[in-house]
């Protein structure tokens, strides 16, 4: 969809101040090869050209977003309450986060929709159970409903009706492992986490998609 370099991943800390507190391991989800990304202290990987404070920005996960997907391995827990995975701002009524909630449930944060704008996965407490997870949230808006899905380890948890399509945040960046709240100001880590196969589509997956994936030891291509 863009050319090779223009979204490549960066380790960043406080106020956009580079960081390399990241290593790259060969601890990977079952069945899965390469590596997975962990990270170390307060560092998260922003993704260039994914904020209009970037001079080559790019509206790749901005504009036009009716429908999309959000999903990725993750081993471990972040350390606070509402803390993400990943993430594009998802607060103040602006862009998403796939993230933990208060407690120890899996979370599908969407803003702007309408309806319950923070989606957990019921009373699936997960904690740090020290295992590999699969996590991935879909949504959907035709102009008229919509719905939004929560999977976890490939399974839906939890689902509910939109009225409206969600209200991105084009100034801060698409993050993994922490959250840009603006103006590069980067915070909510993942410290000590590790994440794998991050992938976000502008369609929503299916059930069976999102297995696919999961599934398979060689990465397929949606469309």
């Amino acid at each position: 969809y863009r050319p090779a370099g223009t979204h490549d991943g960066y380790g960043v800390t406080g106020a956009g101040i580079p960081a390399t507190g990241y290593a790259f391991t060969n601890d990977v989800p079952p069945g899965k090869t390469g590596h997975s990304l962990t990270f170390i202290g307060n560092t998260a990987i922003a993704i260039t050209n994914s904020s209009t404070l970037d001079g080559g920005y790019m509206d790749t996960f901005d504009a036009g977003l009716t429908s999309m997907t959000v999903m990725t391995w993750a081993k471990g827990w972040p350390g606070g309450g509402w803390d993400p995975f990943v993430s594009k701002w998802g607060e103040s009524g602006l862009g998403w986060q796939l993230r933990r909630n208060g407690g120890s449930n899996p979370t599908w944060t969407v803003r702007g929709t309408g309806g319950v704008e923070d989606m957990w996965a019921g009373d699936l407490s997960m904690g740090n159970d020290g295992q590999w997870h699969h996590y991935a949230g879909t949504f959907t808006f035709d102009g008229v409903t919509g719905v939004r899905n929560l999977y976890v380890d490939g399974v839906l948890r939890a689902t509910q009706a939109e009225v409206a399509s969600y209200v991105g945040s084009d100034m801060s960046h698409l993050t993994i492992g922490g959250r840009d709240n603006g103006g590069n100001n980067f915070g909510n880590y993942f410290t000590g986490g590790r994440i794998y196969g991050v992938r976000i589509y502008n369609v929503a997956l299916s059930e069976a998609q999102i297995n696919s994936f999961r599934l398979s030891p060689v990465t397929p291509t949606f469309t």
